[in-house]
């Protein structure tokens, strides 16, 4: 007798049952906090007594390593983050130092290479502004864009070329740094350092580039930086320091939005 095959529909369909099955099952379990450092980390385990040291190849607890869980009962995962970050919260003396030293390698490094990604991004922007300021037509004042009309053909097809550069550049000063954090952090890179360093890098770069092209570049308008034709206008007396840096980060202005693409790209 032979014995009847399932058609493929009927697999598809039989797959997709089990398939709801297993994440009917799933469960939530619980959260672990890995901290690792190139310092001693003793003076967190005397104040999470609960946690858990990994053994060295002696079979002693590793003093750079500690691995913390709630200390109560969780149930989700929201409540084992937020006791986690009671425990963080409640930290004193020895232990709170601890804790911000070993932050502290991870927002030197953010801050220097904020610096160096404002100084060479705004190298690039200087020298487009000097070449052809219409290419950043866009980020001039209202009344000036309208006194100048619209982008010509060839400038906007410049204006691809250098936001390509400006990406690519940008890139690389990210991929650099994030080759350099994990010696500097003394353990693998996850997302909550890499998230701490790309605000504060990023965030450098957008109080720089708030004070120095925009408040500083506005103020003493260089010869360069003013469109032929625009001379006096209002526009140029309007300072963009008036705006703060916060809230730049909303606009919709060309180094906002390549700010926005390199930080969603490495944290994918």
């Amino acid at each position: 007798m032979r014995q009847a095959r399932e058609s493929p529909t009927q697999q598809a369909v039989g797959r997709r049952a089990k398939s709801k099955t297993r994440l009917e099952d799933a469960q939530f379990l619980n959260i672990d906090l890995d901290v690792r450092s190139r310092r001693s980390l003793g003076a967190l385990v005397g104040a999470w007594p609960w946690s858990y040291q990994p053994l060295i190849a002696e079979g002693r607890p590793n003093p750079r390593w500690l691995i913390l869980n709630p200390r109560r009962v969780v149930v989700t995962a929201e409540e084992a983050a937020n006791a986690l970050i009671q425990h963080i919260q409640d930290l004193r003396g020895d232990a709170r130092v601890c804790q911000s030293q070993i932050m502290w390698p991870i927002v030197t490094h953010a801050l220097e290479f904020g610096l160096v990604l404002s100084a060479i991004l705004f190298a690039l922007l200087l020298g487009v502004l000097r070449a052809n300021p219409e290419i950043m037509l866009n980020d001039y004042p209202p009344d000036i864009r309208a006194k100048w009309g619209p982008m010509t053909k060839r400038t906007k097809q410049q204006r691809v070329l250098v936001a390509g550069l400006l990406f690519v550049v940008g890139l690389g000063i990210v991929e650099w740094s994030l080759k350099t954090l994990p010696a500097l952090a003394g353990r693998d890179v996850t997302f909550a350092p890499a998230f701490a360093h790309f605000t504060i890098m990023f965030g450098t770069f957008n109080v720089l580039d708030w004070l120095v092209l925009d408040c500083a570049l506005v103020y003493c308008q260089p010869h360069f930086f003013v469109l032929p034709g625009t001379e006096g206008m209002a526009g140029y007396r309007k300072s963009a320091c008036d705006t703060r840096p916060a809230d730049r980060v909303c606009s919709r202005r060309p180094r906002a939005t390549l700010l926005v693409v390199l930080v969603k790209g490495p944290l994918r």
